[in-house]
């Protein structure tokens, strides 16, 4: 028995007074309007209902099978001849199309009671522009024009061409953005982390489709291990973000969004460099049937411990890495969907002197990491504008780091759980969930560092878009912390348009971090030489403003961030000590970092020109010590240029070069200076369509710029055991690369 019909059929004894009479009444409304809001109207057959014929072509007008056509919670799935028919109420209907590859299209039309009608439609294809992209990281799904928050999105062709360059890693896909920069840390295995903004990397969290499939800490090898061509679209909102996301994104998110499998296609990429490297991925999908598809993703990369100056000194490390990722997708026609998926990924990294090196000092880094993780989401619509997600994820990680004759070897765990719940009124979004997170660090040869970190919490946004040309969003989050206690973070969030090529965002938020003894620089230098103290929350605040120009052709734009960390955490000397240990350290004083980017592109076939320019002006407390100093490895200027050229359609040429000219930097724990100097990066790419085939050549860091002209790589150690700095200018000089993409 349906719900509404049950509670109108009970009755009870009889009232005895008109007051209980009308509680009774409202209580039976109350109960029925939530039945009906949470399981949707009943079946349309209880109502004068009409029929829809929904008639789906191609551009060719040719018919388009498995496209899904559905209103509210109704909905069918086109035949081989693209033709769909459902049954609606007798009223005034939205009906949403949609397939795979194809953007979707919405129409509204009159159901007549007891009558047949029909509609025919074209779908066009998708072609990577920006009218197919979704931002997903603000938990909305809007367009890039409708979203309140400024998100950088690089879409699917931008993020298929830097991705040929260096398929095996992430660290080449934002070359053309000013906002974020990849800086290398200390060590021989080659870690890197993205500064978002100035600030430092550890704060910048990485999601895989909204889930930490990396981990709770992704730490400094997290983009070394994931491939570009994996996915579709990345998406980086800027400013703490601990509103949506908690500790896992304090300064900032990083969403990798998977390709999904809009029809049956296979992809095998092969490339070697000059430098001993090579790399083998494959990405295949198919469409089992019109409501269930999927992926498959696995890569192999291999480099050669190489030495570049002859002195058995290893400028680019070892590396063997293995990965997979099967994904499932089933969506339904009316809405509902479950994606599932799972990954193993297998490395090893050596750093260090050469084995061939018979010297007295034989030093060499080894680490081995196997991950495993598993995720489900899904989505179940409720109502005409209603929408119920749930998210589940675990990751779990085996490590063992080697430094020369010294092992750490430990077990990282995570899990995350969450359940949302969206709904649209007409200029009204709100969203509402809770969640739950835990990590956890074993560590087998230093059990003082143990630690285990769990907070449930809730969260919700309130979005009004009052007019066209004004939204604002409004978001917050309470956290209660295991360790750090209740945690609330709010962000507020307005776009206003004042023409139709103008857009204004403006934002203020604040985050907050849970430290645990893997920081960016305890992960390279190891737990042995650090002491175990426990350390304070670091909190965030941060606002700017983002305006952005576009016409047919061109684009402009200028962003202003200013972002404050108080209590934040550094590495400082243990006093005493007699094993020369560091410790991690709450600085009194807060780090201050303003960030200014101008950017400006331009496209007119066959040419595509970019520029922009970035100024950092950061300051930081000193470490132990008093007063302030300039925030180190922060470059006060950097200009960059890119130019791409297109032959011709059909020709299948594509030529790019990418300048950036970076200013000088302080250094604020290097033992040989305390400013580097600047200097110029050049990187170029030249491919050609041949086929099926896309054979490409590149060439990185063309002006062979590396860190031995400035000052040796390698030193006597010092305290905690370092033995390099952290890399200013790049360790490898140019690198050339020859490989091809096959599609079929």
């Amino acid at each position: 028995m349906r719900i509404p019909a049950l509670l109108t059929a009970w009755r009870g004894p009889v009232l005895r007074s008109p007051l209980a009479a009308a509680g009774r009444a409202g209580a039976l409304a109350c109960l029925t309007a939530v039945a009906v809001g949470v399981l949707g109207p009943g079946p349309v057959s209880a109502q004068q209902t009409g029929t829809l014929v929904v008639s789906v072509l191609r551009p060719d007008s040719t018919p388009l099978a498995g496209a899904f056509v559905r209103s509210d919670r109704v909905g069918g799935v086109a035949d081989p001849s693209g033709v769909a028919r459902i049954e609606l109420p007798a009223r005034l209907v939205r009906v949403e199309v949609s397939h795979p590859g194809f953007r979707p299209r919405l129409f509204e039309i009159t159901i007549l009671p007891a009558v047949v009608q029909r509609h025919e439609l074209t779908l066009e294809p998708r072609d990577g522009s920006s009218a197919d992209v979704l931002i997903e990281a603000t938990r909305a799904t809007r367009r890039p024009d409708q979203e309140a928050a400024p998100v950088v999105v690089i879409g699917s062709r931008e993020l298929a061409r830097r991705g040929l360059a260096r398929p095996a890693d992430l660290t080449t896909v934002f070359l053309g953005e000013p906002g974020l920069r990849l800086q290398a840390q200390i060590g021989p295995l080659d870690a890197n982390r993205f500064r978002a903004d100035g600030i430092r990397g550890q704060y910048t969290g990485v999601l895989v489709d909204g889930l930490p499939l990396l981990g709770g800490y992704a730490g400094g090898f997290g983009a070394m291990q994931l491939s570009p061509l994996e996915f579709d679209q990345i998406e980086w909102l800027r400013g703490p973000t601990s509103a949506l996301y908690g500790p896992l994104a304090a300064g900032g998110v990083l969403n990798l969004v998977s390709r999904r499998a809009d029809r049956n296609q296979l992809r095998i990429g092969v490339n070697q460099n000059s430098e001993k490297g090579g790399d083998l991925s494959v990405w295949g999908a198919r469409r089992l049937t019109p409501t269930l598809g999927a992926t498959l993703f696995a890569d192999f990369h291999q480099q050669r411990l190489v030495d570049a100056d002859d002195d058995n000194w290893g400028e680019i490390p070892r590396a063997i890495r293995f990965a997979i990722r099967p994904r499932l997708h089933l969506d339904q026609p009316n809405g509902d969907g479950v994606m599932v998926t799972a990954g193993a990924t297998s490395e090893d990294r050596t750093g260090g002197f050469l084995f061939s090196n018979t010297g007295g000092d034989p030093y060499r880094e080894e680490r081995r990491t196997r991950r495993f993780d598993g995720a489900v989401s899904g989505r179940r619509m409720v109502g005409a504008t209603g929408l119920l997600q749930f998210k589940f994820a675990a990751a779990f990680q085996s490590i063992s780091h080697r430094f020369d004759d010294l092992r750490e070897r430990d077990r990282r765990s995570s899990l995350f759980s969450e359940a949302t719940y969206r709904r649209t009124a007409g200029r009204l979004s709100i969203l509402a969930g809770l969640g739950w997170y835990r990590e956890a660090l074993r560590q087998r040869d230093f059990a003082a560092f143990d630690f285990t970190h769990s907070a449930p919490s809730a969260f919700g946004s309130v979005s009004w878009s009052p007019t066209d040309r004004m939204t604002a969003t409004v978001a917050g989050r309470c956290d209660r912390h295991n360790v750090h206690g209740s945690q609330c973070q709010p962000r507020l969030d307005l776009l206003v348009r004042p023409s139709a090529r103008v857009e204004m965002r403006a934002f203020g938020a604040l985050g907050y971090t849970t430290p645990t003894p893997l920081s960016d620089d305890v992960e390279t230098i190891g737990l042995h030489a650090t002491f175990p103290i426990a350390t304070k929350s670091e909190r965030l605040a941060g606002g700017g403003l983002d305006v952005r120009w576009r016409s047919a052709a061109t684009e402009l734009g200028a962003t202003a961030t200013y972002t404050r960390v108080a209590l934040p955490l550094r590495l400082v000397p243990l006093i005493g000590d007699t094993a020369d240990r560091l410790r991690l350290l709450n600085v009194a004083e807060p780090t201050r970092v303003l960030a200014i980017d101008l950017r400006a592109s331009h496209q007119r076939a066959p040419f595509l020109l970019g520029a922009y320019y970035a100024f950092r002006n950061g300051t930081e407390g000193v470490p132990a010590g008093t007063g302030r100093r300039d925030l180190d490895l922060t470059p006060s200027h950097r200009i960059g240029f890119n130019l791409g050229w297109r032959a011709p359609r059909g020709a299948g040429t594509a030529v790019d070069a990418d300048f950036s000219f970076i200013g000088r930097q302080p250094l604020a724990d290097n033992v040989f200076r305390t400013s580097a100097p600047s200097y110029s990066l050049l990187n170029g790419l030249v491919s050609q369509r041949s086929g099926r085939a896309r054979l490409y050549f590149s060439a990185e860091n063309v002006l062979d710029v590396r860190l031995r002209d400035y000052e040796p790589v390698f030193f006597d150690p010092i305290l905690g055991g370092r033995r390099t700095n952290a890399p200013w200018v790049p360790l490898r000089g140019r690198v050339i690369s020859l490989g091809a993409m096959v599609e079929w």
